[in-house]
């Protein structure tokens, strides 16, 4: 798809990837034929030149992390999610939250790792499902895709267990809506897309 934006001579790119780092050559190919590349929650690509960001990405995985906590009573297990491993705001997010939590809310404890959800909603309802039977005692979880809440908060319905544990995470209404209406997902935090495409 770049590759034939860049056929065709295009004056600029725009990239919001998925996986930053393979996009690296394409992106060295388009610049080196003077088109112009703009990235948005790329942080670490080198083959651009220039790199929007909506926010400050730790600031916001701080931030998510003061919800889970403020939702867990600052005490407990919690799992998070990403959607990829290779992608650098939500590693970013994740990172920060968790150092940020070590550092502000001691008597939490990360258990299962970083979880990929691959973007998809069955993946993180699958992971959730495993993550509750695994850790009986968790009661929050931290989602960094638009759909992690999604798929977890569907888990934690399933289960009965909507004022046990706290789902927070990026989302929009029109994904995780009924579930924050039944208490599924407790919060949900995003931005407009748009600003950061007019800047």
């Amino acid at each position: 798809m770049i590759e034939d934006l860049i056929a065709r001579k295009v004056d600029a790119l725009n990239v919001v990837p998925y996986q930053a780092d393979s996009l690296e050559p394409v992106l060295k190919k388009a610049r080196e034929q003077g088109i112009v590349v703009v990235s948005h929650e790329a942080t670490n690509l080198t083959n651009i030149d220039y790199d929007v960001e909506a926010f400050d990405n730790p600031a916001y995985g701080r931030f998510l992390m003061d919800q889970l906590a403020e939702g867990m009573g600052g005490k407990g297990q919690y799992a998070v999610f990403v959607g990829s491993l290779s992608t650098t705001t939500h590693v970013t997010w994740v990172e920060a939250a968790i150092a940020y939590q070590k550092e502000r809310y001691p008597n939490m404890e990360l258990v299962g790792g970083i979880n990929e959800s691959s973007d998809d909603i069955t993946n993180s309802y699958n992971k959730t499902r495993e993550l509750l039977r695994t850790y009986p005692n968790l009661t929050g979880i931290q989602g960094s895709s638009a759909l992690d809440v999604v798929g977890a908060g569907q888990a934690i319905e399933e289960a009965g267990l909507e004022d046990k544990v706290t789902v927070v995470g990026t989302s929009i209404v029109s994904y995780a809506g009924d579930l924050l209406e039944s208490g599924a997902v407790d919060v949900i935090s995003a931005w407009d897309p748009a600003l950061a495409a007019y800047a």
